[in-house]
């Protein structure tokens, strides 16, 4: 296997499985010199959480999760995967050390949202004074996609673990759109330092590159999967043009590093945008069909994006407002 290994888990980004194989497999391993791996046993740095530390209200199952020693402190171990930014990932490893899997990121946002409604009374209540989760049950979709005080877990959240500290990234607010082509242009090239890119809808070959770049034999489970139904009131105003605005400032930086992801393996931009554009068309869909009566949509799905306007999928109401009118 190599020698150091960084995986950036991006929530909600089938990076349990992966997190899992890798390390059930490499704790499996032996370095040349014969000696164990090291892997690290927390799976969260600070970068998720702003300007929060009161860790010592999580419970004590989650308070074991969280690396709060000085992130220096990572380089004794092998082996780090989790919610950590490259910056926390690259003390002991180079950026050649460094594994990110992206999944279409307002696919990802959703399921992000539609995981956190699942959860019980008793889950939310392990994150003790941290409370990111009960927004997402206490606010329909339109109004969670604008809640600035959970900006670090729901503010293009991939950009901000591939960058970490960043001038222009706000540690406990919204990215200005006014930034977010300067953040586009550092968040993609911090991104061509990666050792190993990819996006996880390439289904089974993301995961036999993920093995063959590790060297380690990995066995993908499915885990930790988000249940697809969701009180139908919640999605009222999905394809309001406000809440797609919403939601495309929220991805925008992610979007742009999903596609040059998925550019590395698949087709040009036009095509991995066009795909793009389907899977978070359709994961909408889905959620909101599932929680009507009957499984049938209330609304069709409008497109998502600036660049889907227009387009057959669009519905008459995104068309108006990409015109203006």
């Amino acid at each position: 296997m190599r020698e150091r290994i960084g995986y950036l888990h991006i929530p909600k980004a089938a990076g349990s499985s992966g997190t899992e194989a890798l390390v059930r497999a490499a704790n499996a391993a032996q370095r040349p010199d014969g000696r164990p791996v090291t892997v690290c046993p927390a799976v969260f740095d600070r970068s998720l959480y702003g300007g929060f530390d009161d860790f010592a209200s999580f419970d004590d199952t989650r308070r074991w999760m969280v690396f709060e020693g000085p992130v220096e402190g990572l380089a004794d171990f092998d082996v780090v995967a989790g919610h950590y930014n490259a910056q926390s990932l690259c003390n002991g490893r180079s950026t050649d050390d460094l594994v990110v899997l992206f999944r279409e990121p307002r696919a990802r946002l959703i399921s992000l949202y539609t995981y956190w409604r699942s959860w019980t009374e008793a889950e939310h209540a392990g994150w003790g004074g941290y409370d990111a989760s009960r927004h997402a049950v206490d606010l329909d979709w339109a109004d969670f996609l604008v809640d600035e005080s959970i900006a670090p877990q729901i503010d293009n959240v991939a950009a901000r673990l591939v960058l970490g500290t960043h001038r222009l990234i706000p540690r406990d607010s919204f990215i200005d759109p006014r930034d977010l082509d300067e953040v586009t242009r550092d968040a993609t090239a911090a991104l061509m330092r990666f050792g190993h890119v990819d996006v996880i809808e390439n289904g089974a070959e993301c995961w036999q590159r993920l093995a063959q770049w590790s060297g380690l034999v990995l066995d993908v489970a499915r885990r930790n999967e988000t249940p697809p139904v969701v009180a139908a009131d919640v999605w009222a105003r999905a394809h309001d043009a406000d809440v797609v605005e919403a939601l495309r400032l929220r991805t925008a930086v992610d979007l742009e590093l999903w596609i040059s992801a998925a550019r590395r393996h698949g087709r040009d931009r036009r095509g991995e945008a066009e795909r793009a554009e389907a899977i978070a068309v359709d994961k909408l869909s889905t959620v909101s069909s599932r929680a009507v009566a009957g499984g049938v949509p209330t609304d069709p799905p409008a497109a998502m994006s600036r660049e889907g306007a227009g387009t057959e999928s669009a519905s008459p109401r995104w068309r108006r407002w990409s015109r203006g009118s």
